[in-house]
This record gives structure tokens, sequence and C-alpha cells, in this order.
């Protein structure tokens, strides 16, 4: 059986605010394994790999639409995404959020 957080628990141990967590269930990219019918969020050991791609897709630069989208697609491939934000950012662009030193060490 796999281990399940409560929200504070599982705030407390990926280094996200409950707030964070509130929100990205709101949007969609995170939702929690269940929630109680007194509306208590839970969260199993999957969420926890989910939370690990959305903060690496945000340091990369990605907005929250964008990682959105990549979540929603059954075939998403990391590879993939990592391609096109190197094109994106190579491109001329500014990249997103995303420093030069940032984006150089991904080169």
């Amino acid at each position: 059986m796999k281990k399940v957080y409560s929200i504070g628990e599982f705030a407390k141990k990926t280094g996200q605010t409950i707030r964070t967590l509130h929100y990205y269930d709101e949007i969609g990219i995170l939702k929690p394994s269940h929630v109680s019918s007194s509306g208590r969020r839970f969260y199993s050991e999957d969420e926890i790999i989910t939370l690990q791609k959305i903060v690496a897709l945000k340091f990369l630069g990605f907005s929250l639409e964008e990682i959105k989208r990549f979540m929603q697609e059954e075939k998403w491939d990391l590879k993939e995404s990592l391609a096109f934000q190197r094109r994106r950012g190579m491109g001329g662009k500014s990249g997103g959020n995303i420093s030069r030193e940032r984006r150089s060490r991904f080169a």
C-alpha cells in the first residue's frame, strides 16, 4: 500500500507551500490522490513524482500554462519538452524567465 500524506505533510516533504499545492490543484496540474468528505487533500508518492516534473519544468522556464498542457498529453515526453525549450531559448526569444546562464548549463 502506498504511503499517503496530508497536505501539510506533503508540503513539508516537498518544500512547497500549502497555498502552492492548493493552486496547483485549482488549475489542474497536481491533483491530490484523495479528497476526504470534509475536503482535506491527501497525496501519495505518485504526486511527488508529478510535482518533481512540475518543479523541473518551472526551473527550465516553462509557464504553468505550458506545464499544464504537457501534463495533459497522453504521450508527454520530457526530452521533447527540453528540446522545445532549447529551440525557444535559442530562437532569439527571451526563453521565458530562464536566464542565459541557466540555459547554457543545458546546452
